[in-house]
């Protein structure tokens, strides 16, 4: 009986299977229809096979689909209406000189995950070899055609103690595995050519870059520390109501903690440094209430379980300095009663199991501790503070609170913003952007303290005081020549803008990055999701020659 079963039913691989390939979302600051075209093109002829499978016409499916974005139910939902067996859909996302591929094979009979795949290209001439062996994959791993593809060497770990470190994905493993695991994770691609471009004083070099996937999570804020006390540097990125540890160690980059979420708050900011002096750095972050009208910033320590919130409703905006001789210090800034660019601006210490003011720093100018930063910046061995007015030009200040100059340049740019009183009759909301983070550190080990900014290109120039859209970031660093601050190098633009930013060794590998979390669309809760990335240059220490700035 069983041998008249064998032979009369089929087997189940003999039927010709039909897949449709929507076409690929490009994000790009420049039109790249025809690579969208392309990668269409490519992937049909290299998955179609007489007989076993059948790609349906380019046109339909481009017809049937639609523009909105999709997802794997409405995949399916896609494929069932063009008699589909399988749907291919993804995205292509430029990033400077780093083009990303991320791709899902919905099958669409089935309500099991989606097959998911992922490339990375060091450069558009790079993008035809990668979808090449993306389709190769999809034969191997879908239809079961062809061998797996070597698997290139790996690169020897650098040897970090992991005593007690939780289980993670490696820097290689497909972002999207790590997303399903841990909300969202990382994809390395490290390669002589990148990003990281100096130009100005010094004659131009590369450096090792890392990227990870884009998420579907919106960035508010970064910064590092040993948070749980382990030894290990941590990541903290905060979304709107969220506080989530990363790690990276051993080639692997994995979520560590995930902190309760706060959903009657809007974190706006994030700082890590040990100000209780008890050898567990806090996690300090700004926070607005839901009607972004109230500063409502709380603090995190991890107690050796777990973290716990030991301030909570604080009405300060938080922003921590490492300061020369001294170490991190905190400066606390109230709400200031025309907006947020007002209000004293203070030293904070630790007394009776609270952060008070302490110090008053009289300073000169518009301000908004968001935007403040201090340290040696005309390496003169004095502190020098740094501010952003309300048009984002970076004044410098000396110690005494004098406005020593104000750069012409403008930089930074936020979208984060808080709500003022409608002073109006026709106003709806009376929105005030906050300004960026300013950093100042020797980031090169050359002895000479450098300004670090991001300065994020905006649409419509700034011209608009309640609307923006921003295209384009990069980095730059700035030195005090004796008159200004001067330009000394910078990045390469990429498109979508930086949030924020921190310096440290994020990867527990024993060199300090550049590390910062990038917004490529801010989405919206209604039509589009958010789409956020890391990325993180290697900081090779210079030379004690180079890169010294002139003080003269």
């Amino acid at each position: 009986m069983l041998l008249a079963l064998l032979v009369i039913v089929p087997p189940a691989w003999s039927a010709e299977e039909k897949v449709a390939i929507v076409p690929f979302t490009v994000n790009a600051e420049k039109d790249l229809s025809f690579l969208q075209r392309g990668i269409g093109n490519m992937l049909s002829s290299r998955l179609a096979r007489p007989g076993k499978v059948t790609v349906i016409d380019a046109a339909t499916v481009a017809s049937e689909a639609g523009t909105a974005p999709l997802t794997d139910a409405t995949a399916r939902d896609l494929g069932r209406r063009l008699g589909a067996d399988y749907v291919l859909y993804g995205s292509l996302t430029v990033l400077g000189g780093s083009v990303s591929i991320d791709s899902r094979m919905v099958k669409v009979a089935s309500e099991a995950p989606a097959m998911t795949f992922f490339s990375q290209a060091d450069g558009m001439d790079k993008v035809i070899p990668k979808i090449d062996l993306l389709a190769a994959e999809i034969n191997r791993r879908v239809f079961g055609v062809g061998a797996a593809p070597a698997a290139a060497p790996a690169a020897k770990a650098p040897a970090v103690a992991a005593a007690g470190a939780q289980e993670g994905l490696t820097m290689g493993t497909h972002p999207e595995k790590l997303l399903q695991q841990e909300g969202f994770g990382g994809n390395t691609n490290e390669g002589a050519a990148t990003p990281f471009i100096m130009t100005g004083g010094t004659s131009s070099t590369y450096r090792g870059f890392w990227k990870s996937a884009n998420y579907k999570v919106l960035f508010n804020g970064l910064a590092l520390g040993d948070v749980d006390n382990d030894g290990l540097i941590e990541t903290v990125i905060i979304t709107p109501d969220d506080v989530i540890c990363y790690r990276g160690q051993n080639r692997k980059f994995f979520k560590a903690h995930q902190l309760p979420k706060a959903d009657d708050n809007v974190f706006i900011g994030v700082d890590v440094a040990d100000i209780n002096d008890n050898g567990t750095p806090e996690i300090f972050v700004t926070s607005l209430n839901r009607q972004r009208n109230v500063l409502v910033s709380r603090v995190y320590e991890w107690d050796g379980k777990q973290f716990k919130a030991t301030v909570t409703d604080a009405h300060w905006y938080f922003r921590v300095a490492d300061l020369p001789d001294r170490g991190p210090v905190l400066f606390g800034q109230k709400r200031g009663r025309d907006g947020i660019f007002g209000g004293a601006i203070y030293e904070m210490a630790w007394q009776n199991g609270a952060y008070v003011p302490q110090t008053h720093l009289k300073l000169s100018g518009s301000i908004n501790l968001m935007g403040f930063a201090a340290g040696d910046v005309r390496n003169d061995g004095h502190i020098t503070y740094l501010a952003f007015d309300e048009a984002d030009h970076i004044q410098v200040i000396n110690g005494a609170g004098k406005r020593l100059t104000t750069t012409g340049d403008i930089y930074g740019g936020s979208t984060l913003y808080y709500l003022r009183r409608i002073n109006d009759p026709g106003q709806v909301q009376n929105i005030q952007y906050f300004p960026m983070r300013l950093l100042v550190a020797d980031i090169t080990g050359d002895g000479a303290n450098e300004v670090i900014v991001a300065k994020n290109e905006e649409m419509a120039h700034r011209k608009l005081e309640t609307f923006r859209v921003f295209t384009k970031t990069a980095f730059h660093s700035l030195v005090w020549d004796g008159l200004g601050l001067a330009s000394n190098w910078r990045t390469r633009a990429t498109s979508g803008f930086i949030r924020d930013f921190a310096v440290g060794d994020f990867d527990n590998d024993g060199a300090k990055e550049l590390v910062a979390a990038v917004v490529i669309s801010e989405g919206s809760t209604a039509i589009t999701k958010p789409k956020c990335t890391v990325i993180a240059y290697e900081l090779k220490p210079a030379k004690k020659s180079e890169n010294k700035p002139n003080t003269q």
